[in-house]
């Protein structure tokens, strides 16, 4: 899961695009990248459909874009591309899961990814560790205009 964050995460920046990372206090990671308004629901799925799909062909060994799971190569990690689309829910930063040690989905830097365990991030340590380094994802949450939103109608079309 990893190799295949660390991969996505090489290819988004290598398009110029920001990104940011987080524990799902689950079982996988999400990567975010901050865009600015323009792109409808529907390009930014087939956006991150088509980066999925490419980088599955690149690394099949490693990962995979199928969603149905019982077509889905076993061993790969899924990039899962529908957690664009329409109606499509997921846990938010800091939200703590239903798990025995009350995991919390957490953001981490890119270095921090190669070393860190899901569940390394609980109820009783997040508060903690917000209060030293920050909001790791204040700019995700960046006005409309900062520069630091990513304007992806270079890769769309309306």
């Amino acid at each position: 899961m990893r190799e295949t964050a660390l991969l996505l995460d090489e290819t988004l920046r290598g398009l110029g695009m920001p990104t940011f990372v987080k524990t799902s206090g689950s079982k996988g990671v999400h990567v975010y990248v901050p865009i600015r308004r323009g792109p409808v629901q529907k390009q930014v799925w087939t956006f991150a459909k088509t980066v999925a799909v490419e980088l599955a062909k690149k690394y099949p060994s490693l990962m995979t874009a199928v969603y149905v799971r019982a077509r889905r190569p076993p061993q790969r990690v899924l990039v899962d591309y529908n957690q664009n689309r329409w109606g499509s829910t997921l846990a938010s930063i800091y939200s703590v899961r239903p798990t025995p040690r009350a995991t919390v989905s957490t953001p981490v830097t890119w270095k921090e990814l190669r070393t860190v365990e899901i569940d390394d991030f609980t109820l009783r340590n997040v508060p903690a560790r917000v209060r030293k380094l920050g909001d790791l994802w204040a700019p995700v949450a960046a006005a409309e205009d900062d520069p630091a939103r990513y304007d992806l109608g270079r890769f769309v079309r309306a």
